[in-house]
This record gives C-alpha cells, sequence and structure tokens, in this order.
C-alpha cells in the first residue's frame, strides 16, 4: 500500500527571473555596465543555454533586484540628516 504524505506548508511560487535589459533598466544602469558586473561576479544571476554556449542568456533573479535596489546603509544616513 502506497503512503500518502500531506504537507502543511503554503506551496512557494518560483522567484521571478529578469533579462537583463529587464533588469537594468529596474536597476537604474545601463545593459553593459550590467554584463560587466555579471561577468565579475558581483551579481548573482543563472546563465540558461549552458556557460560556453554563446547563445545562452543571463537571468536575474527577483531578490538580486531588490538587493541592488535597497538604499544602502550611508545613504539612509544622509536621508536622515536632511
Amino acid at each position: 500500500m502506497a503512503k500518502i504524505i500531506l504537507s502543511t506548508q503554503e506551496p512557494t511560487m518560483p522567484e521571478r527571473l529578469y533579462s537583463v535589459p529587464e533588469a537594468a533598466a529596474l536597476i537604474g544602469v545601463h545593459v553593459e555596465t550590467l554584463r560587466i558586473y555579471l561577468r565579475r561576479g558581483e551579481i548573482q544571476a543563472t546563465k540558461l543555454g549552458g556557460i560556453n554556449n554563446p547563445k545562452s542568456r543571463w537571468r536575474i533573479p527577483q531578490s538580486e533586484i531588490d538587493r541592488l535596489t535597497k538604499p544602502s546603509t550611508a545613504e539612509r544616513i544622509v536621508e536622515e540628516k536632511q
């Protein structure tokens, strides 16, 4: 007899992934600047289509967009002083 296991956890939605042009617009940088950051490993992303495939495409997760658009501590300090 098969055992049925029921989960009490809510199903989670997969994280939204953005293309390089979409992410660049959201972050506020030029597309080529974002590609430089990706090649340097400064931004976490997934490369779809294989690492050595010239037609592969980067996808940047929503969590990384959130991290990059969050005001830094220094910016918050300046805003509080004004």
